[in-house]
């Protein structure tokens, strides 16, 4: 088989391919992971964190997951303190 040059596949091949993708899809799903993501500090990077905390659990993916935000010393000084609890 050469790079880049299509590959034909019978029936009975993709069947395989797919439930192989599956297998993977499955197992995958039930290990725990940690998933940690850069924010800024603005209100903007809040809703993505929420968005994002949101799809994480609406997924049931088990494991961990943290917001990372990159400020500097001013904006962190007037970031909202009720929101880091």
């Amino acid at each position: 088989v050469e790079l880049g040059r299509p590959v034909r596949m019978n029936a009975a091949a993709g069947s395989l391919v797919v439930a192989l993708a599956w297998v993977i899809v499955m197992t995958a799903a039930l290990q725990p992971v940690h998933v940690a993501f850069l924010t800024g500090c603005d209100w903007y990077s809040d809703w993505q964190a929420v968005g994002n905390a949101f799809s994480f659990r609406l997924m049931k993916q088990p494991g961990n997951f943290t917001r990372v935000m990159c400020c500097t010393p001013a904006e962190k000084a007037k970031y909202n303190k009720a929101l880091l609890e």
